[in-house]
């Protein structure tokens, strides 16, 4: 599927409208490739997007490999400056 120029990509939104005969999908991982700069960006699911199975959900955001991490590591440092503050 090509598509305009989307930037540094962090976030998917995957579903799907749950028709057919078994509309049931495991969803173990979405990448998309920049052709331009070769650039890959994993998404990992690893989950069901089924009305049957799990918490019976048929739409997931996904999160690029790594950008937990980035939050993590953002809230954490934001984290260490106020209770540094506090320290002072």
């Amino acid at each position: 599927m090509e598509a305009a120029e989307l930037g540094n990509l962090f976030k998917v939104k995957l579903r799907h409208d749950n028709s057919n005969f078994s509309p049931s999908w495991f969803e173990d991982r979405v990448e998309i490739r920049d052709l331009e700069t070769d650039k890959l960006y994993p998404f990992i699911c690893e989950r069901w997007l089924s009305k049957k199975k799990e918490e019976g959900k048929i739409q997931r955001t996904l999160y690029v490999k790594g950008y937990e991490v980035y939050l993590l590591n953002e809230t954490s440092l934001k984290n260490l400056i106020y209770a540094h503050d506090i320290v002072r």
